[in-house]
């Protein structure tokens, strides 16, 4: 499963109209730049959908996906909508969320919350990492 993890691009619609693309294992300067925007240190990307890399219908994810935003408007975080985006054409792209200020303790429980297997955590200046949420 892993493998999966590592084989997606993990996308985030900017206010400004440009799109993120990050890849685990490679920093990301426009993300440092946002970072620095922001004046957080720290970022998660997480997704709601297929809990348990299990398939869920399209009805149920976006519900899914809709819950996770609310929760992180609630929480006051800066966040910015995208996709992960496998290399493998038979897996479906997941809406998911890239979340800025957030810890890596606040971000993997939100992860388990959300039944997921992991979910990608970096710092400025730093490659993503693949967490995992499970033992």
């Amino acid at each position: 499963m892993t493998e999966a993890f590592l084989r997606t691009t993990y996308t985030a619609r900017l206010p400004d109209g440009r799109n993120l693309a990050l890849r685990i294992g490679e920093r990301n300067a426009a993300l440092d730049e946002l970072l620095a925007g922001h004046g957080a240190d720290s970022w998660a990307y997480i997704t709601a959908w297929n809990p348990g890399a299990r398939r869920l219908d399209p009805a149920e994810n976006a519900a899914s996906h809709e819950r996770l935003v609310s929760l992180l408007a609630q929480s006051g975080k800066s966040f910015f909508e995208g996709e992960g985006i496998p290399d493998d054409p038979g897996w479906e792209p997941e809406r998911s969320v890239l979340v800025l200020g957030v810890s890596l303790e606040e971000a993997r429980d939100l992860g388990i919350r959300l039944g997921q297997l992991a979910i990608v955590f970096g710092r400025a200046g730093e490659a993503p990492q693949l967490i995992a949420c499970t033992g």
